[in-house]
């Protein structure tokens, strides 16, 4: 793959735009998850993972965000409302500017019944967010456990949550998780290293020929 990371990799200047949207403060932990809202991408784990959390916050001011369109969202509403977390979690629909949502979000959490690539959390790590994921197909291509984030069994709400919970409590952790996922998706996912890729390629087909 290379992906257009260039605004991922500057997304400081774009925050305060997305918390606004939502009133929340720049004190708050925001934790948010992104993707369609299908049975695949599993966010019933994430808003269970999401209670657990909640509960054992503390004096920790934590909301949670569900960035993305599909048909489950009114179940998954409700199934938030059965936890007695609506309040503490906003159904964003889908937004075009991703940019200015991954620089207002803490963490970015992630947890798929299962992932080829995991576009949303290279762009989650290249605008420097750590990550939670579950630990399915090509997630660990990506994510190094307690390097730039944090893997999870798939269906352990609990460990999730207190995955989540541990970066919650550490901004310096939060930082450099996101500064060692910004280095490693750059390196290896941009388009500038696709190009480079291609044209070894081709020069190592030619056999240096003009």
């Amino acid at each position: 793959l290379g992906l257009e990371l260039d605004k991922f990799s500057s997304v400081e200047s774009r925050k305060g735009k997305f918390r606004g949207e939502l009133g929340i403060g720049e004190s708050c932990i925001l934790i948010g998850i992104v993707g369609r809202l299908v049975p695949v991408k599993n966010h019933r784990m994430f808003l269970d993972a999401c209670k657990k959390l909640l509960d054992l916050a503390g004096g920790i001011d934590i909301r949670c965000a569900v960035i993305g369109g599909g048909d489950e969202r009114p179940s998954l509403e409700s199934y938030a409302g059965g936890l007695g977390i609506a309040d503490k979690v906003a159904f964003c629909g889908w937004r075009e500017e991703m940019a200015d949502v991954y620089a207002d979000l803490d963490i970015v959490a992630l947890t798929s019944l299962n992932e080829g690539t995991p576009v949303a959390l290279i762009e989650a790590l290249a605008s420097g967010r750590p990550v939670v994921s579950t630990d399915v197909g090509g997630v660990k291509d990506v994510v190094e456990d307690g390097v730039n984030g944090y893997l999870v069994a798939l269906g352990d709400a609990s460990g999730l949550a207190k995955r989540l919970l541990e970066l919650a409590r550490d901004p310096e952790k939060r930082a450099q998780f996101g500064r060692n996922g910004r280095q490693k998706v750059l390196q290896n996912y941009s388009k500038e290293r696709l190009v480079r890729d291609m044209k070894a390629l081709y020069e190592e087909a030619l056999g240096g020929r003009d």
